[in-house]
């Protein structure tokens, strides 16, 4: 059984929550054909920046973008040619999603930087996803400034962080830079309630709205929470029904150090 993260991830930048600006942004420079080199998404943690960022690539490397007359309209991905299936499935080559956290010296950059020069194995553009880029260290950011000054034109680097005031100025000063806001309470109730209905998963309102709460702001950690809850609730119930009417504050404290 997937996680509900993983099964209910966006697939085109309309079904982002809480984020319409930056979604209608990428979207009008993908119909436009203006799509920068660069990006900086920054932001709360859980409020869509890699997901977008995934999503973004598809929308560069779609094989209808320049002849379907739907992108035309509505400037998503169109979901359904071989790039836009290999980058939702993990598969595509040609997109690079590095883990700054782990990987955030100058060797790693400096891999980038001849990885980059080298044109797409099967896409048009080659994508790069740096997530937690506030963590990569002084010497490695010198190195990728270079790369941000004079990058390849089939190349496109999208630096993704948490913490915007860790990054260097002459790095932000040459993105594209798109801010996403913490998501308000109203909006991830809303969602998990559609999501715990297509679960069929028998949940009351106020198990949904404290489930929200806990999430501090962020969807993919209430979304993570409440696939943890509605799981242990199988364990102690019928098969055939979720129930968590009845779990509490303590209940979910209780998950989420179990999980830490």
């Amino acid at each position: 059984m997937l996680v509900l993260y993983r099964k209910y991830r966006p697939k085109v930048f309309s079904d982002i929550l809480g984020q319409d600006v930056v979604s209608e942004t990428l979207k009008n420079a993908g119909r436009l054909d203006r799509l920068a080199h660069a990006y900086l998404f920054y932001g709360s943690k859980g409020s869509g920046k890699t997901t977008t960022a995934r999503i973004l690539a598809k929308l560069a490397n779609c094989q209808k973008r320049q002849t379907d007359e739907a992108f035309k309209k509505t400037g998503e991905p169109c979901n359904e040619c071989q790039a836009c299936v290999e980058i939702d499935n993990g598969r595509a080559l040609d997109v690079i999603e590095i883990d700054a956290a782990s990987n955030r010296g100058i060797d790693e950059i400096r891999n980038l930087k001849e990885s980059i020069r080298v044109s797409p194995a099967a896409l048009s553009r080659k994508v790069y996803i740096i997530d937690e880029a506030h963590q990569l260290t002084k010497d490695a950011f010198n190195a990728l400034l270079k790369t941000l000054e004079e990058p390849p034109t089939h190349a496109m680097l999208i630096l993704v962080t948490t913490e915007l005031e860790k990054m260097p100025a002459t790095i932000v000063s040459r993105t594209q830079r798109f801010h996403f806001k913490r998501l308000p309470l109203e909006t991830i109730i809303g969602k998990l309630k559609s999501i715990a209905k297509l679960e069929k998963i028998n949940i009351s309102d106020s198990a949904i709205e404290l489930i929200a709460a806990s999430g501090g702001g962020s969807f993919r950690d209430a979304e993570s929470l409440l696939d943890q809850i509605s799981s242990l609730a199988r364990t102690n119930t019928d098969k055939t029904q979720t129930n968590t009417d009845n779990f509490t504050q303590d209940n979910i404290n209780k998950t989420e150090t179990k999980n830490k």
